[in-house]
């Protein structure tokens, strides 16, 4: 008995050494308090649900919602350029490519992940959480007062220079 305690523990601590790859679902399930593992940790989770989920050719943005030391929420934006696609589909091309932040929303209507982590956790996990913001240097006015609306207490957003990082990106492209 004491051989199999001592393989789930190593187990364990192998697992936890890559506990930002986990799914919320499993985080919750073993009852760990996640804002023990502090900011970098749950930035990069949203930066994990960027990378892996985001349909916007764009900028890719992830967002977790954290509250009493839960994930109760994340997202992803997504594009949806027109008639005959739904939200999270891919896209081949993005009418919004080449103009600033923030503009030209009327080519193509995307759902902010700020918007969807919302969504996902409904208003009444919101009220008093944290929300963690990755791939981006701020939160548009709209996603500011939906999730001011919600109720979470703070947005947080993991680099203050996030602006140079987002307009080097947009060269690569």
């Amino acid at each position: 008995m004491e051989l199999e305690k001592g393989w789930l523990r190593r187990s364990f601590e192998e697992n936890e050494r890559n506990i930002a790859q986990w799914p919320e679902w499993l985080l919750n399930l073993t009852g760990i308090d996640i804002t023990v593992k502090g900011d970098n940790f749950l930035f990069d989770k949203a930066e994990q649900l960027a990378k892996e989920k985001s349909t916007c050719l764009k900028l890719n943005t992830g967002v977790i919602i954290v509250n009493n030391g839960k994930i109760v929420g994340s997202g992803w934006n997504m594009c949806s350029p027109g008639e005959g696609f739904c939200h999270g589909e891919k896209v081949a091309e993005c009418a919004r490519m080449n103009l600033p932040s923030g503009q030209g929303y009327e080519l193509c209507k995307p759902i902010h992940a700020e918007v969807a982590a919302v969504l996902s956790a409904g208003v009444e996990n919101c009220k008093g959480g944290v929300l963690y913001l990755s791939g981006h240097y701020y939160a548009c006015w709209n996603c500011e007062s939906i999730v001011r609306f919600a109720g979470i207490a703070e947005i947080k957003i993991r680099d203050k220079n996030a602006k140079e990082f987002y307009q080097k990106q947009q060269e690569q492209k």
